[in-house]
């Protein structure tokens, strides 16, 4: 497996692998610009040249980019539609530069239309962008109010409709997944894995968002903690790596877990690779 953290662009995209080799990592995930913003400031080339060269001389097999937060694939209100195909459009095309393996997309929110109505509007706008050497991954959700691919049935539609769905893959967030109403949590872990293999092929996922949760089981909260110490517990995750399909598996593991005084990324990282290397 490849360990690693969402990492900071301070200073430009091209300290992102400092960042992220400073924690010992072995893979990372970023934005590519402000991801509370629709507008993005042109990519340098000067930026880009060292991005690469720094990837290339840590050693870094993957990488991740995370789209921003304000476009929305299942919203069909005009505006939005418009805004969100042409930044959809935008990140693919600062991933293809950069030389970037995946971008992870949120499948947005409905906003009450009605989750076939959402489903609609991502398959739409998934199969208007062009062919890229870009693995584009649909990230499952946590089930809050109108929001679409909280159920792994919804996202296997949606690849269903795909016209080129080898360009495509899927996120797994244990968070969203958890909270959403797939318990993985002790004794349940296995069983809720092989529900999950039932309604997608495990097989497209390419990336996993590794967060434990406050939230309970189907309590639909996203809130995000730190890993062994939320709903998940440890034995959640010792369950889910040595689960047979993930155990043979070299997947980049991505944390989002929070920053406390209870633990800090380098020491979710450390606990992550115990767990890990401990069902190996």
């Amino acid at each position: 497996m490849l360990f690693g953290t969402h990492v900071s662009i301070k200073g430009g995209v091209q300290n992102a692998p400092v960042h992220a080799q400073q924690m010992d990592q072995t893979t990372f995930q970023f934005y590519t610009r402000n991801a509370r913003s629709w507008k993005a400031k042109p990519l340098e080339e000067s930026s880009v040249k060292q991005f690469k060269l720094r990837r290339e001389k840590l050693g870094f097999e993957k990488i991740v980019v995370h789209m921003p937060y304000l476009p929305n694939l299942s919203n069909i209100d005009a505006d939005s539609q418009e805004k969100t195909r042409d930044t959809l459009l935008s990140e693919i095309a600062r991933c293809e530069v950069l030389g970037v393996d995946y971008l992870v997309l949120h499948l947005g929110s409905h906003k009450g239309k009605g989750s076939e109505v959402g489903i609609k509007s991502v398959i739409e706008h998934l199969n208007s962008v062009p062919e890229s050497p870009v693995t584009l991954l649909l990230e499952n959700t946590s089930g809050s109010k109108n929001a679409v691919g909280s159920d792994f049935n919804e996202i296997s539609v949606i690849f269903d409709g795909l016209d080129r769905p080898s360009n495509f893959g899927v996120c797994l967030d244990t968070c969203h997944t958890h909270v959403a109403g797939y318990n993985l949590s002790g004794e349940h872990t296995s069983d809720t894995l092989d529900t999950i293999s039932s309604e997608i092929d495990l097989n497209l996922i390419k990336v996993v968002h590794v967060n434990d949760a406050l939230g309970e089981a189907g309590s639909k909260r996203d809130r995000h903690w730190h890993i062994g110490l939320g709903t998940i517990g440890m034995e959640g995750f010792q369950n889910f790596f040595s689960y047979p399909h993930f155990k043979a598996q070299h997947l980049p593991l991505i944390l989002e877990t929070p920053i406390t005084e209870e633990r800090d990324d380098p020491g979710n990282l450390r606990v992550l690779r115990e767990i890990v290397e401990s069902v190996q």
